[in-house]
């Protein structure tokens, strides 16, 4: 998997198996191909993932090869089938192989470029109209963002072979104003337009269910991967026919889901209303027809907001490191990396105080040099400890005056001095979302000294 690709440290058990197959003809190909198709900063010119939905327009290779979205026969957005998503998985994992083989090669920079390039491939994504499609391609920004920061920080901690300027070559290129423009991103309408043709097909207008197409069609798009369930899945949801909303009220549910999406979509992170409950998580058994179709967006709003996080975060982070290969030390203060390294400081996405246009900054301090006053007199300043949790494991790790703390006050909106670590949009007590060091870093070498990667 990706998420074990990006761990993989060049020299390991496995790495030269990985690194032959990245080196590969085809692979190498498909890299370039990455690289022709991202570099166009602006975002009204640059490229797009245009692929149609269904067969109609779509290349006979492209078939062939299960390169496009099935839909079906006859085709149902609601039955669309991404048969190009194992590809991409399979691409997702060359890049981190090849950024660990170009970085472990002397040449972080590359590695760096080629990350940023498939950030930019993850944006294109995030532009599709399906909730899947723009998860997958925030994902894809996501893991690449930090990725970029882990490249960096190890950097720091060996040869520094990168440059001041290709850095901010790098933090120019991932400008909000540019290509990445999260601003610019707008709510996926595929499943509400896909809902709305599965209603069409399973509901008489004006009137109730139609009983000849409900429980077939709802049978054939919960059991799309599995054909052999289908005649047990029919007599399922014919049993609950009688059961559910008339055409009146589904298109009325479906209205209202979507327009408290849509409405929300603008609104601010800190809006009041953004505590309150989505629509869609109060449908019933009775609403099959929405529930069973639309993806729940919801999660997209929280998706969003950590790849905004991981976005400011990199390009402060960058901007901090350039000053550090610039000046011999970490700046003394956060602002110090602008205007040279950073045009303006930005928000931290997760930071509440936007009281009179206010806008807090990340959270930055360097061990020792800016921890002194949290020690007795008598005692020795001591490194940074954190406590950090991730999906997959538990650990600590101990941050000395050599390495700087950037972070965001990550969730529950609260300064905890980066003593927690839990990167996540969820309201967590006196937890932190770490930008520097990566969490991605500390992971790694958490695995390599407990012996979990070898």
């Amino acid at each position: 998997a990706a998420s074990r690709a990006r761990l993989l440290p060049a020299g390991s058990s496995q790495w030269s198996e990985a690194e032959a197959w990245a080196l590969g003809e085809s692979q190498q190909a498909v890299l370039k191909a990455i690289h022709q198709v991202t570099q166009e900063e602006d975002y009204r010119v640059a490229f797009g993932f245009g692929q149609n939905y269904g067969t109609q327009g779509v290349p006979v290779a492209q078939i062939r090869d299960k390169m496009y979205t099935e839909l079906g026969d006859p085709p149902l957005l609601a039955a669309k089938k991404f048969l190009w998503g194992e590809a991409l998985q399979r691409t997702s994992i060359l890049v981190q192989v090849e950024a660990t083989r170009l970085a472990a090669a002397g040449k972080p920079a590359d590695a760096i470029d080629l990350l940023v390039d498939w950030a930019f491939i993850g944006r294109q994504l995030a532009d599709r109209e399906f909730a899947n499609e723009m998860r997958f391609g925030l994902g894809i920004m996501l893991v690449s963002l930090e990725r970029i920061r882990d490249i960096a920080y190890e950097d720091s901690r060996g040869s520094a072979q990168l440059s001041a300027d290709r850095l901010k070559a790098v933090i120019d290129r991932l400008d909000e104003k540019k290509f990445i423009g999260l601003s610019r991103l707008t709510l996926p309408g595929a499943d509400l337009i896909a809902a709305e043709q599965v209603i069409a097909r399973v509901y008489v207008e004006r009137n109730g269910v139609n009983k000849a197409t409900f429980g077939q069609t709802l049978a054939r798009l919960k059991s799309s991967n599995r054909p052999l369930r289908l005649l047990g899945e029919a007599a399922k949801w014919d049993a609950i026919a009688d059961r559910q909303q008339n055409w009146f009220d589904i298109k009325e549910t479906l209205s209202r889901v979507g327009n408290d999406w849509t409405s929300r979509w603008t609104l601010e992170w800190f809006d009041p209303r953004m505590s309150q409950a989505f629509e869609y998580g109060k449908l019933g058994s009775n609403a099959s027809a929405v529930r069973e179709v639309v993806a729940d967006l919801g999660e997209l709003f929280d998706l969003r907001q950590v790849v905004w996080a991981e976005a400011v975060g990199t390009r402060h982070a960058l901007a901090l490191y350039c000053a550090k290969l610039d000046g011999g030390q970490w700046p003394p203060t956060l602002a110090s990396v602008r205007p040279i390294w950073i045009a303006q400081l930005e928000a931290d996405p997760f930071n509440p105080r936007r009281e009179r246009g206010a806008k807090p900054p990340l959270e930055y301090f360097v061990p020792i040099r800016d921890t002194k006053s949290q020690f007795g007199e008598r005692e020795d300043p001591r490194p940074h400890e954190m406590s950090i949790v991730t999906p997959e494991s538990n650990f600590s790790r101990r941050i000395g005056e050599d390495q700087c703390v950037l972070y965001s006050v990550g969730g529950n909106g609260g300064k905890d001095w980066a003593r927690r670590i839990q990167n996540s949009s969820s309201n967590v007590a006196n937890a932190d979302y770490l930008i520097w060091p990566p969490v991605l870093s500390l992971q790694r070498q958490h695995l390599v000294e407990s012996g979990q990667l070898k």
